[in-house]
């Protein structure tokens, strides 16, 4: 074997360690688990987005059913009452 090839191999050990330590911790690699587990994160704050306005919406027309529901129900109990 050459005397140039061993500082050549290590070179490229050694050049590919700092190449990895610069790309993950300052070029924005990441990992398949962290790509994913961002993912999720902003797939979850988008449906948050997108549907809080519509449960909001319907908690209001609830709560109006539910008043209505409530005053007839109070209205035939008045009537059930009054006529004991």
């Amino acid at each position: 074997m050459p005397n140039w090839v061993k500082p050549v191999v290590w070179g490229a050990v050694v050049g590919s360690v700092l190449t990895m330590i610069v790309g993950f911790s300052y070029g924005g690699w990441t990992t398949s688990s962290t790509a994913a587990r961002l993912a999720k994160q902003q797939a979850d704050t988008a449906v948050t987005t997108a549907l809080v306005p519509l449960c909001v919406a319907q908690s209001k027309a609830d709560r109006a059913g539910l008043k209505s529901w409530e005053n007839s129900r109070r209205s035939r109990l008045r009537t059930t009452n009054r006529s004991l």
